[in-house]
């Protein structure tokens, strides 16, 4: 059920978490000590805490050279995909122009026929964070189809609907709540 979601999902937190480290070299050192300038809390298995629905279908996924996500086989933390593959998959649905340029208004309209209802909120969360300005947010040496994606699965991931009640989650949903709303840098 998670599959490629919850790569995207793992990978996108800790692409999140690195947006506001500034270059890959780490974060300025006014704020490395900060919590937030830091992948989250080390939990066994975060997406545990939300099961989210794939947004593109194992023969999709296959199509594009992407191998079904299985957690216990993962030595070390998650890599991006090729994005080559994440480009397929965008290709699949439409979500790309002649150019190669993300289609906004074609993301928009599969997330939209994605959501069940009460995944619409999340989804609104999502369009309006990653969708919403002219370039996709994200790293800029990270090509746009992977910033997408790692937007739109953290954004959805962090609006959870079903969030799990158990310790580990409660502890991943608190530093995503305080590091959502956490201004960079952080006051002295």
């Amino acid at each position: 059920m998670v599959g490629l979601g919850g790569l995207l999902l793992l990978v996108g937190l800790q692409i999140i978490a690195s947006q506001e480290q500034g270059p890959p070299h780490g974060p300025p050192p006014q704020w490395a000590n900060h919590k937030c300038a830091g992948p989250p809390p080390a939990i066994k298995n975060p997406q545990k805490c939300c099961e989210i629905q794939q947004m593109f279908t194992e023969e999709e996924m296959a199509s594009c050279g992407i191998n079904k996500f299985e957690e216990e086989n993962r030595q070390g933390p998650p890599k991006p995909p090729d994005c080559n593959k994440q480009e397929c998959l965008l290709k699949s649905k439409d979500c790309l122009n002649d150019d190669g340029s993300i289609n906004h208004k074609a993301v928009a309209e599969h997330l939209n026929n994605w959501a069940s209802e009460e995944w619409k909120p999340a989804v609104e969360a999502a369009v309006a964070v990653c969708l919403g300005e002219n370039e996709v947010p994200g790293p800029p040496h990270i090509c746009e189809a992977n910033r997408l994606m790692f937007c739109i699965g953290g954004v959805i991931f962090s609006e959870c609907p079903t969030w799990q009640d158990n310790d580990d989650c409660k502890q991943l949903k608190e530093h995503i709540n305080e590091c959502k709303a956490a201004k960079f840098p952080p006051p002295n």
